[in-house]
């Protein structure tokens, strides 16, 4: 979350002073920020700016309790002006019941494109079986992914 506000914040022109106020209030407390003290900044950051997009990518790759939190977060940041774009594999109940009343668009592998990209990618491979059986392997185990605006 530190992240997101250093990006954000990169794109910010000037010191704003709720963000000068909430960096004093932690320097002078010698504390490291917890996610409300991020909240704050991220919120505050995000009125300097016309739009804020934030991306959230593969979910589902989170730990559970990572996941909870991170949810938790992304809930509190859907309240605000953000425009917060996930990605995820449908299979975790949590992630699809968060997204539940959330438009979604469902983006399905083909398996072709998958080998086209594999092949290109490994051209430098020097044995043809093994090329052909890892790109075999991973372009039939693909799985379509969906995603949450």
């Amino acid at each position: 979350m530190a992240s997101l506000v250093k990006q954000l914040v990169s794109y910010v022109d000037e010191i704003l002073p709720e963000l000068y106020r909430i960096y004093k209030t932690l320097r002078s407390r010698d504390k490291s920020p917890d996610l409300e003290d991020l909240l704050q900044a991220l919120r505050a950051a995000s009125k300097a700016l016309r739009t804020s997009f934030i991306v959230f990518d593969a979910l589902d790759e989170c730990e559970k309790e990572q996941r909870y939190i991170l949810l938790d977060f992304v809930h509190r940041l859907s309240t605000s002006d953000f425009k917060i774009f996930a990605t995820s594999r449908p299979h975790l109940r949590d992630i699809e019941e968060f997204f539940d009343q959330k438009p979604k668009i469902q983006i399905v592998s083909q398996t072709q494109d998958i080998r086209t990209y594999l092949n290109k990618r490994m051209d430098r491979e020097r044995s043809p079986g093994l090329k052909s059986e890892i790109v075999d392997t991973l372009a039939v185990s693909a799985n379509g992914l969906y995603v949450s605006l």
